[in-house]
């Protein structure tokens, strides 16, 4: 459903338990009994796959009506919408809670593609960043309403805190594969601090304030991500030696002659 969470990743990767946001459940429409089966004389690999695909335009249907701000669409919205007859839904899904999960997998499925950052970890330090912000910013760009959307009606529910805990995951490996050379030397408290912060400036949230503060000109919005990166990836200052000519101790050295 979203693109990303609020917990802290670690620096394995891997992300800390919890949803996205706080917000209400999706509304559960339970079903006590379920209409009898269809008796079409269709044979069965004909019927097989219809089941697919009137399965599929059902979940589609669903996420659908989720990102037009519908929060938990009803059996009837999803059957007129689709065009899918409620027995067949009722037969497709046991319960809400697997549509909800079908159509989670599904959201996964058409977000996974855009999370891939091109040139995993390829080439000089300024290429690499430049390639994950570019990458992000347009994947806000395609989630960004849907987000919105899926967060403020099923944020809550199990399946959706399980994706973003997935996708956390996901994040935070990629994080640390695309910058391993800079973090290779970094203690582990170290490395999980500087993933973390990377990650969080690419969150839903931060994203969308960025845009909105800098609306106007989305360039200034790429150099300040670019820039966040660049400052927690850069290596600190070499420590001034007191062997080094440049040493500022030399100016009172009262060998110096001067």
């Amino acid at each position: 459903m979203s693109a990303d969470g609020d917990e802290g990743v670690r620096a394995d990767g891997s992300g800390g338990g919890g949803s996205e946001a706080s917000a209400p459940a999706a509304h559960d429409h339970a079903h006590t009994s379920r209409p009898p089966s269809d008796s079409e004389d269709v044979p069965a690999d004909g019927r097989s796959l219809r089941r697919v695909r009137n399965r599929a335009k059902v979940v589609d249907a669903y996420l659908d009506m989720v990102a037009s701000g519908h929060r938990g669409p009803s059996i009837e919205e999803l059957a007129n919408y689709s065009g899918v007859s409620l027995r067949s839904i009722y037969r497709y899904f046991g319960s809400t809670t697997e549509l909800l999960e079908a159509a989670v997998d599904r959201g996964y499925e058409i977000v996974s593609p855009m999370l891939a950052i091109p040139g995993l970890g390829e080439g000089p330090l300024d290429e690499r960043i430049e390639r994950l912000v570019d990458n992000r910013i347009e994947l806000h760009r395609r989630v960004s309403e849907f987000t919105e959307a899926a967060r403020a009606t099923h944020s809550a529910e199990p399946p959706v805190i399980e994706l973003y805990a997935t996708i956390r995951s996901l994040i935070g490996r990629q994080i640390s594969a695309h910058f391993a050379p800079e973090l290779a030397g970094l203690d582990h408290d170290d490395r999980k601090a500087k993933v973390t912060s990377i990650y969080f400036a690419f969150m839903h949230d931060s994203m969308s304030m960025l845009f909105s503060v800098f609306r106007d000109d989305p360039d200034r919005v790429r150099a300040l991500l670019v820039d966040h990166v660049q400052r927690h990836l850069a290596p600190p200052p070499e420590a001034w030696s007191s062997d080094d000519p440049g040493d500022p101790g030399d100016l009172d050295d009262p060998d110096d002659g001067g």
